[in-house]
């Protein structure tokens, strides 16, 4: 891992959230740590720290687990089952 960062990134709008650059396999990976409202500099320090170590020493790619994490929990249920469960009665 090379080229390690850490930042509040700032948006127009004013809202601020910590991120972590890093790099995995050659590929820039930005690593949310939460709004900066809900979580203190010691706290996304700490974040930080974990995932740096996750990703030096366990050699795992955060970003790719979080996104299959996101996507297993939107397809664990087919889609007419979904539409089921948030319809009411078929009359």
């Amino acid at each position: 891992m090379t080229g390690a960062a850490f930042f509040l990134k700032v948006s127009c709008s004013g809202g601020a959230s910590w991120l972590l650059r890093i790099q995995h396999e050659g590929k820039r990976r930005d690593i949310g740590l939460g709004s900066a409202k809900l979580v203190t500099l010691a706290s996304a320090r700490a974040k930080a720290a974990e995932a740096r170590k996750a990703t030096r020493e366990d050699g795992r790619d955060l970003v790719a687990e979080k996104r299959k994490a996101k996507a297993g929990s939107v397809a664990s249920g087919s889609c007419p089952d979904l539409l089921r469960n948030t319809q009411g009665p078929v009359v």
